[in-house]
């Protein structure tokens, strides 16, 4: 269990800048660690997975590519064994990700699954009732849903609908 170098486990989509979007996961997996299996790429590792997949229907529905988001994981460290990262490691990412929000300054961030956890290390925090919620996080106003790789059927269209109205409501 390692702590990830940022760059390893984080996408910077070329039009970012102009979208000011931020995609926040809440933790990468060992696929990190095997990017030489996919052209050294963390982003077609992760088009590879559930997850990659899911977001790539997201962003379509919303009129977006990958080029047109910063993404990121919350918790830096890369584990096989382990899908629950303890507190102290979250606290460990916690400064990691705070500079990387801060420097990039998005306009949005919509956050999946527990990244919430990686965003308030010290709070003791029941996620479910966050969902749909929005919150400003370090400034920026944070949409947080259930992690994509975990959307039913039936659901599905009710978070594309909250993602396209959150975009839409901060224009």
């Amino acid at each position: 269990m390692n702590i990830a170098s940022p760059e390893d486990i984080q996408i910077v989509g070329k039009n970012s800048d102009i979208t000011k979007i931020l995609f926040l996961l809440h933790m990468a997996d060992e696929r990190v660690a095997q990017q030489s299996l996919f052209g050294n790429s963390y982003e077609a590792a992760l088009m590879k997975t559930r997850t990659g997949r899911a977001l790539t229907k997201i962003l379509q529905r919303c009129n977006l590519t990958i080029d047109d988001i910063f993404l990121t994981n919350a918790c830096k460290f890369v584990t096989k064994d382990s899908k629950d990262p303890t507190k102290e490691q979250y606290q460990q990412s916690y400064e990691v990700l705070r500079s990387q929000i801060l420097q990039f300054s998005p306009r949005y961030i919509i956050s999946f699954g527990k990244a919430y956890r990686a965003l308030h290390p010290n709070e003791h925090c029941n996620i479910d009732s966050l969902y749909g919620k929005k919150e400003g996080n370090f400034g920026y106003w944070t949409l947080m849903l259930p992690h994509p790789s975990k959307w039913c059927f039936e659901t599905t269209s009710k978070y594309y609908d909250a993602i396209s109205r959150f975009l839409e409501s901060i224009k």
